[in-house]
């Protein structure tokens, strides 16, 4: 079991370019934070196996990987400037785990595990038709056919639906949140690091991209929520999704 923790820290340093070391130094590790994540939703490493880099973004690095002999997608937490995990990005985890394991959809990209050493890691079924953000600008200037548009927005409503039934709110969904099957006939609704549980009170608009955001989450800034998402911002944001224009700010 120590060999294959090398082997997988190895490729992580590797990956980085750095000492995953810095994911250790934190001690928020062993503090109450992360006490949501039962041991149950943890992967054994041994089984694991890290392939080729599939996106890098400011948050994270998204890998291809197997485990047990499955395909996944692998994705570790970046640290920040200072070579820790900030406070925020654990909690980020922390919440992306739990919701991930408790969402059970077919339109919502399947959670698999996830590990806290050597590095803060989240494992998911690995769809291999991509984002639908790359998907919509490789057609550009065309758009998909109507068929496939409905298609997909209705796979997107189906997610969304599930979600505010369980009392659960996404907060982030634009075209780099939602993956493609190799044949890009169904899509899935991924990145739940910004997910919240629906509460009797105001919502708040402090994540999020505000370009992709419904307008009751722009209220916020202003002092006015709405808890119920309004059928004009589902529709421009489905619009654009499937048009491959993004919204107007």
């Amino acid at each position: 079991m120590a060999d294959q923790e090398n082997l997988v820290e190895d490729s992580l340093s590797a990956a980085f370019g750095k000492d995953v070391e810095g994911f250790r130094r934190n001690d928020v590790f062993g503090s109450k934070r992360l006490v949501k994540i039962g041991k149950e939703l943890l992967i054994d490493l041994k089984h694991l196996t890290i392939g080729s880099m599939i996106s890098e973004g400011p948050y994270s690095i998204v890998y291809e990987g197997l485990y047990n002999s499955v395909p996944v997608a692998v994705k570790v937490i970046q640290p920040d400037i200072s070579s820790n995990v900030s406070p925020e990005r654990m909690e980020k985890f922390e919440r992306e785990v739990v919701m991930l394991s408790r969402v059970k959809h077919d339109n919502i990209v399947k959670f698999i595990g996830a590990a806290m050493e050597p590095a803060l890691i989240v494992l998911t079924e690995l769809m291999k038709g991509g984002t639908l953000q790359k998907y919509l600008w490789s057609l550009r200037p065309n758009c998909p056919d109507m068929k496939l548009s409905l298609n997909l927005a209705l796979g997107i409503s189906r997610a969304m639906q599930y979600l505010h039934a369980n009392g659960i709110i996404h907060r982030d969904l634009k075209p780099s949140n939602l993956l493609l099957t190799e044949d890009k006939n169904k899509i899935k609704l991924a990145d739940f690091g910004l997910a919240r549980e629906e509460a009797a009170g105001e919502m708040t608009a402090e994540a999020g991209t505000y370009r992709w955001m419904a307008p009751e989450f722009l209220n916020c800034f202003v002092g006015v929520a709405d808890k119920q998402h309004s059928i004009q911002g589902e529709g421009q944001r489905h619009g654009g999704i499937c048009c491959s224009c993004e919204p107007k700010a």
